[in-house]
Parts: structure tokens; C-alpha cells; sequence
């Protein structure tokens, strides 16, 4: 390495970390609002029908979330590769 060269950054690494908990955060959400909503569904839990249609909204953001987290984590690591 030449005193004019650059080593590659590290945001990479940094915002990848970064988005890859953001996508399991999503993933938890889906998981436990779809769980609930589910339950309920099938009787095995006494929720209102609100709280279930709440939960089934959560879970599809949660989804959502996960899905854009997962998005931007993959964008990071080929900008930040090159």
C-alpha cells in the first residue's frame, strides 16, 4: 500500500451488522404477532377480534420490515465492496 492509496472502508461490515438486526428484528415481530393472531384464531387464546386483526397488521409489518432490512444489508455490502 502506497501512501495515495485508500484502504477500503469498514461501513460495510458496519451497516451491514447494522441492517442484518434490523431483519431479525422484523423476523421476531412476524413471528410473535403471527403466533398470537394464529393462536387466537384457533381458539387456543381468548383475544377480541380487534386485537387479533392488530396482530395479523404487526405481523405483516414486521414482514415488511424484514424484508427491506434484508434489502438494504445486501445494497451495503455491494456498494461498500467495490
Amino acid at each position: 500500500m502506497t501512501a495515495t492509496d485508500t484502504g477500503g472502508s469498514d461501513k460495510g461490515v458496519g451497516f451491514t451488522m447494522l441492517f442484518g438486526i434490523g431483519t431479525a428484528l422484523g423476523a421476531i415481530v412476524m413471528a410473535a404477532a403471527g403466533f398470537v393472531a394464529t393462536a387466537s384464531l384457533r381458539g387456543g387464546l381468548d383475544v377480541s377480534e380487534a386485537a387479533t386483526s392488530g396482530m395479523e397488521t404487526n405481523a405483516s409489518i414486521g414482514f415488511a420490515l424484514a424484508m427491506v432490512f434484508a434489502i438494504l444489508a445486501v445494497v451495503a455490502v455491494q456498494v461498500y465492496d467495490a
